[in-house]
């Protein structure tokens, strides 16, 4: 179960060369996810209402998530519904936070970057461990993303890497710094994404 995410980048700071690209992370107005993530209470999964969206939401998220870059017009012609419509729907859609942002996916590979999954048990940890971990991860070159999880594991961690040695490097640097805290992990090396779609 996805709890809550730490950071999430498509265009990982190894690519950019090391400059900040906010306007990647996100379309709201602070540019960035750390604010929520680093003052936000945690959340109860129990007590979240789910969104009452109508089916034509639907349709329009729908081909928002084949492809984000649509024009207005195509995206009406789609959904069978008027531009001024579509325009609406999208407009309400951000203002209640159902949609959270627009990002390009980009295929690592091309840049010379593998993708590695790094999947963290963890020993219970104090507010301020949490949150030295969590400004970790925000200011980390090479994590792409990282998510609080619910099950056998308690964080997902994407990494890019050069190869394999790097990543190595990455881990054992992790291990030093909150080695206390860890109880496990596994790695995983992905190949290839077959789906990516929300």
């Amino acid at each position: 179960a996805h709890v809550g995410e730490h950071k999430f980048r498509q265009a990982p700071e190894v690519i950019l060369g090391g400059q900040k690209a906010p306007e990647i992370i996100s379309t709201r107005a602070d540019a960035s996810f750390a604010k929520d993530f680093l003052d936000a209470p945690p959340i109860e999964l129990m007590e979240q209402e789910p969104a009452k969206i109508r089916e034509a939401d639907w349709r329009v998220l729908n081909k928002l998530s084949d492809d984000a870059r649509i024009s207005l017009t195509e995206l009406a012609l789609k959904t069978g519904l008027s531009v001024d419509q579509v325009r609406y729907k999208i407009r309400n859609l951000v203002r209640q936070g159902i949609i959270q942002a627009f990002w390009a996916v980009i295929d690592l590979h091309k840049f010379g970057l593998q993708r590695f999954d790094l999947l963290v048990k963890l020993k219970r940890m104090d507010a301020k461990s949490k949150a030295r971990m969590k400004v970790y991860f925000l200011n980390h070159p090479n994590v792409v993303r990282a998510i609080l999880t619910c099950g056998p594991y308690d964080l997902w961690i994407n990494l890019a890497c050069e190869d394999l040695s790097k990543c190595h490097e990455i881990v054992e640097e992790f291990n030093e710094r909150f080695g206390e805290h860890l109880l496990d992990a596994d790695m995983l090396m992905v190949f290839e994404e077959l789906k990516f779609q929300f």
